[in-house]
C-alpha cells in the first residue's frame, strides 16, 4: 500500500509487524465532494469528470512479508461539465423557463470490492538504500458500473424530461430508465500485481506505488445492456418518440475488463538535516495532481505542509514511525472541497 510503505518505513528480518491505513482522494469537477453524494445539493463549479479512490488496509507481516486485508472503492467518470448541469437540476427539481438540452457522453469505470493482499520486499543490504515491494491483489468485487452512454438528454422541470441514449455498459444497478431489475446480485473478481518502489541516495528520495500495473476484471454472467433507450416523462405519463422504449438487447455475459492504473509518486530533497522540500505527484486517467512543499524534521515527528496550485488545494500532515495522518483539501471547510485527500494509518512493531 502506497500509505504504508511511505510511512512505515522499514523493519528488520526478525520483526513482527501489524498495520491499518485509509487512503482517500477525491476530485468531482461540477461540485463539492461531499455534495455529489448528498444527492447534488450543492454549487455548480465549471470543470468536468470525476474520479474516487477510496482504500483500506488491514495488515500483519513478519520481515519482509505482509498479508493484508483490502476494501477498496475506485471510480473513474468521464463526462462533460454541460452534462452535470442537467443532472443537477434534475436531482433539485428546478424548474426552467424552457427546455435545457445536452449531448450526453459518458465513460465510466467503477468497481468496489473486498479482498487480500500479498506482498514481499526485496531491500538493499544496509536495508535503507533502496527497496522494491511486489504484490499481489485479489479482490471479491459486488458493485460494477463499466462502459459508455452517448446521445441527448433534455429537461423542463420535474415533471418533463427524457432522453434519446445509446447504451453499451455493464452493472449491479441498471442506473438508466427504464431501469432493469436484477434477480439477484452478481459477483466479479479483479486480480493485479501492484509495485512499490523506494530509492534513497545523499540528500534525495523518491518513493513510488501503482496500483493494477498488470490487471484484470473477471465478471462471468455480468448484467449488461447494448441498446438505444427512448423515453419522455410529461406529468407523470412515460411516451416515446419512436414507438420503443428499449431497442436492443439485455444480456448476462462473461466479460474480461481492464481496471484504469493508478500512479503516486514522492520526492523529496535535503536542504538540511531537519529541513526538505518535496514534490507528490498522482497520475491517473481522470487528473494529473502535482503538490510541492515542505517538509520539517523534529527528532521523530515530521511536519509537512504543501499545495496544489492546479486544484488551489493545501495539504497539511504529519509523520511519526507509529503514525501518520495528512489531509488534503482546496477549502478549510472540507464539505465544500473538490479536491480532498486523507491518508491515516498506524504502525505497531514487536
Amino acid at each position: 500500500m502506497a500509505s504504508t510503505v511511505l510511512m512505515a518505513g522499514f523493519v528488520q528480518a526478525e520483526d513482527w509487524h501489524i498495520r491499518y491505513t485509509q487512503d482517500i482522494h477525491a476530485w468531482s469537477g461540477a461540485m463539492a465532494v461531499a455534495e455529489i453524494t448528498n444527492d447534488w445539493n450543492g454549487t455548480l463549479k465549471d470543470d468536468d469528470d470525476g474520479f474516487l479512490w477510496m482504500q483500506t488496509s488491514a495488515s500483519v507481516g513478519y520481515g519482509a512479508f505482509s498479508v493484508a486485508y483490502i476494501s477498496r472503492h475506485h471510480a473513474e467518470y468521464e463526462f462533460s461539465n454541460a452534462l452535470a448541469r442537467g443532472f443537477y437540476y434534475q436531482a433539485n427539481d428546478v424548474a426552467l423557463d424552457q427546455v435545457y438540452e445536452v449531448e450526453a457522453d459518458v465513460h465510466a469505470r467503477h468497481y468496489q470490492g473486498e479482498g487480500l493482499n500479498l506482498s514481499w520486499v526485496f531491500a538493499a543490504a544496509d536495508n535503507r538504500r533502496w527497496s522494491i515491494t511486489p504484490s499481489v491483489t485479489w479482490l471479491r468485487l459486488y458493485r460494477l458500473i463499466w462502459g459508455e452512454v452517448s446521445g441527448t438528454l433534455n429537461y423542463l422541470d420535474a415533471d418533463h424530461w427524457g432522453g434519446d441514449l445509446d447504451v453499451d455498459y455493464g452493472y449491479t444497478e441498471d442506473k438508466i430508465p427504464l431501469e432493469r431489475t436484477l434477480a439477484e446480485r452478481s459477483y466479479g473478481d479483479l486480480y493485479s500485481l501492484d509495485l512499490a518502489f523506494h530509492w534513497h541516495w545523499q540528500q534525495y528520495q523518491i518513493d513510488y506505488q501503482g496500483y493494477n500495473l498488470l490487471a484484470r476484471i473477471d465478471w462471468p454472467d455480468m448484467p449488461g445492456t447494448i441498446a438505444n433507450k427512448n423515453w419522455q416523462y410529461d406529468d407523470g405519463s412515460l411516451t416515446t418518440d419512436s414507438g420503443y422504449f428499449v431497442y436492443g438487447y439485455e444480456f448476462y455475459e462473461d466479460r474480461v475488463l481492464r481496471p484504469p492504473r493508478l500512479h503516486t509518486i514522492r520526492q523529496r530533497y535535503g536542504l538540511s538535516d531537519t529541513l526538505a522540500v518535496t514534490l507528490r505527484s498522482y497520475l491517473n486517467q481522470i487528473r494529473q495532481g502535482h503538490e510541492l512543499g515542505l517538509r520539517w524534521q523534529a527528532a521523530d515527528l515530521a511536519w509537512m505542509l504543501a499545495v496544489d496550485s492546479q486544484g488551489h488545494a493545501f495539504r497539511a500532515g504529519l509523520h511519526h514511525p507509529k503514525v501518520q495522518l495528512e489531509l488534503l483539501s482546496e477549502r478549510v471547510n472540507i464539505s465544500r472541497s473538490r479536491l480532498l485527500a486523507l491518508q491515516f494509518g498506524i504502525t505497531q512493531t514487536f
